[in-house]
């Protein structure tokens, strides 16, 4: 398994605007006005897909260049990922008066990530946008990709694999393996009704042999629980590690709350709710016995932040704090200022949970003029926590704010906290 460390640099500042070879050629036969070259050209990339990938400064990067094929009308065209920051950094230029749209940037060659498209944006830096819904509903997949993310029949999301991209083989699909039991089955959701909060919509994994015969198990709460199990080969994963001896019997539950801006920024009804309600039942239900030093709480974005909070205020149930792209730069809306679960580390030292902290060191943006990035408020939580003593393993993944990140560090997450010696 390949994950990308602590401290992994970024070997060359990420260049913006280097010359594709590709691009090049194309202008110069642009320029000398050679029949049919633009044609040529999008015929070329409609068989080979997009981005386009080219050899780097070295062999460490590579050169990626999107393309957008615009309308005589295009006014301007933007490419929205986390790698680069600043409207100026991701606007795509035209070649010449054509309807060729592109932009080529310098990445790490392990680098993965989603991104959209968004013609005639508004160009409102994203730090100032008010209007999100309206600003997204421009953005696109790029037609021309086939890798990306469906929904409802349409590609909402376009992946950038890069060449060096790792293949993470505690995914793979296996004819060997046995595949654990999936809860309620079909296109079903339980319905668990919360006294305070409503109904909230649960999914259940338990690994082969133990919805039958029950016990001791492990118990991974994934937060987000619907994006956890569709967007993130999760349960290939568990029946892979569980087959191997990596761990033990576990029951996974997939929690979605109908309203995590409320839930998840560290609310004690939802954690009430998990604690005093949630957990009863699945014990009850498929009869496991659950232990603190077993039990993961996994979160990402804001689910993260939640996470890293159940564990301070309630480590007799969650002995372990699976925090992905946390949102550890949340606390302007509870008290007016950043980092507000951090300050509550500073505060309450000793925890006597295990933390385990992986950002994306593309997620270097913040989403207001006064806040600050995911990875900045990951590395001062992970140097706090360093500083009291605290149990926290700390992992940089090339990535943004996207399940491909979160693929890179889950199988280390998991066996960290639950992996047995075989």
């Amino acid at each position: 398994m390949l994950v990308l460390l602590l401290g992994a640099p970024l070997l060359l500042p990420i260049q913006t605007k280097p010359e594709s070879p590709r691009m090049a050629r194309l202008a110069a036969e642009v320029a000398h006005d050679e029949p049919e070259t633009v044609a040529r050209f999008w015929t070329e990339l409609a068989a080979a897909g997009t981005p386009l990938y080219e050899s780097g400064p070295d062999a460490e990067h590579t050169l990626v260049t999107f393309v957008w094929r615009g309308e005589p009308a295009t006014r301007n065209v933007l490419v929205n990922f986390d790698a680069v920051t600043g409207i100026a950094n991701l606007q795509l230029a035209r070649l010449g008066d054509t309807d060729v749209w592109f932009r080529s940037y310098v990445l790490p060659s392990v680098a993965q990530f989603y991104y959209q498209i968004s013609p005639d944006d508004s160009l409102v830096p994203y730090e100032d946008e008010k209007d999100w819904g309206a600003r997204s509903a421009n953005f696109r997949a790029d037609p021309l990709n086939a890798k990306g993310i469906v929904i409802g029949g349409k590609q909402h999301f376009s992946f950038a694999v890069l060449p060096g991209a790792p293949r993470i083989e505690a995914y793979a699909e296996r004819a060997d393996v046995a595949k654990g039991r999936f809860d309620p089955g079909g296109r079903g959701v339980y319905q668990i009704e919360s006294k305070a909060l409503g109904k909230q919509s649960v999914w259940i994994y338990t690994t082969p042999g133990l919805a039958d015969t029950g016990g001791a198990s492990n118990l991974v709460l994934f937060l987000d629980g619907s994006g956890a199990w569709q967007l993130l080969p999760s349960r290939n994963l568990l029946d892979n590690l569980f087959h191997d001896g990596r761990i033990g019997p576990t029951i996974a539950v997939y929690a979605d709350s109908p309203d995590r801006e409320r839930d998840l920024a560290c609310s004690d009804a939802y954690l009430a709710f998990l604690v005093d309600e949630l957990l009863p039942w699945v014990q009850e239900k498929y009869g496991v016995d659950i232990a603190p030093a077993t039990t993961v709480i996994s979160g990402r974005s804001l689910g993260g932040l939640f996470a890293g909070y159940a564990c301070l205020r309630r480590p007799d149930v969650f002995g372990n704090a699976m925090m992905q792209s946390p949102s550890l730069w949340w606390g302007q809306a509870r008290d007016g200022r950043n980092e507000w679960l951090t300050r509550q580390f500073e505060a309450t030292p000793g925890s006597r949970a295990r933390y385990f902290v992986a950002p994306g060191l593309f997620e270097t943006g913040a989403n207001s003029p006064t806040s600050i990035s995911i990875l900045d408020s990951s590395r001062h939580f992970r140097d706090v926590l360093r500083t009291q003593g605290g149990s926290i393993e700390y992992r940089e993944v090339f990535g943004g704010h996207d399940p491909l990140n979160w693929e890179v560090s889950l199988p280390e997450g998991i066996e960290l906290f639950l992996g047995q010696k075989r």
